[in-house]
């Protein structure tokens, strides 16, 4: 059975987040390559929710058990000045990240989504300046093609 994670929850992990990227940015921690640094049992029941692990000199790594099933669903890379690089989530907590979001300069550009949970991304959407719809792909029959193409002009309706 799935636990649900009450809306104040989330928004405290989401905080948490964000105070650990800010600390591990401010505190020029000792940049080990590959090494955990740090493993979370956030709701103290023995088993680890949370780890943070430093990629290389300037790229570390949050993974988080959301629904606390002992399965990673949340994971986000950063960089150096604590900008992400990229997220992705199990949305539908089945074990498949499946939500993927990529990030420029701490800016998103790109989201790749598994529509279908099938655990192939079959939507891509490019962003301008991070909020505006740029380009929208889909795979529509499952084939791993693009089926449809929308591009879209900064200002029009279209």
């Amino acid at each position: 059975m799935k636990q649900f994670v009450p809306r104040a929850d989330r928004r405290r992990m989401g905080l948490y987040f964000a105070a650990i990227c800010t600390w591990l940015a401010l505190t020029g921690i000792s940049r080990l390559p590959g090494a955990t640094i740090r493993e979370i049992d956030e709701n103290s029941d023995g088993v680890t929710d949370q780890w943070i692990e430093i990629i290389d000199s300037t790229t570390t790594r949050i993974t988080k058990d959301r629904d606390f099933d002992g399965r990673p669903d949340y994971s986000m890379v950063y960089d150096e000045r604590a900008r992400k690089i990229s997220e992705s989530l199990d949305f539908n907590f089945d074990g498949q990240m499946d939500d993927f979001y990529y990030y420029v300069g701490g800016v998103l550009k790109r989201r790749e989504i598994d529509t279908d949970f099938d655990g192939r991304v079959d939507l891509w959407v490019s962003l301008f300046e991070g909020v505006y719809l740029s380009r929208v792909e889909r795979d529509l029959d499952g084939d791993g093609e693009i089926d449809f193409v929308k591009e879209y002009i900064l200002g029009s309706d279209e």
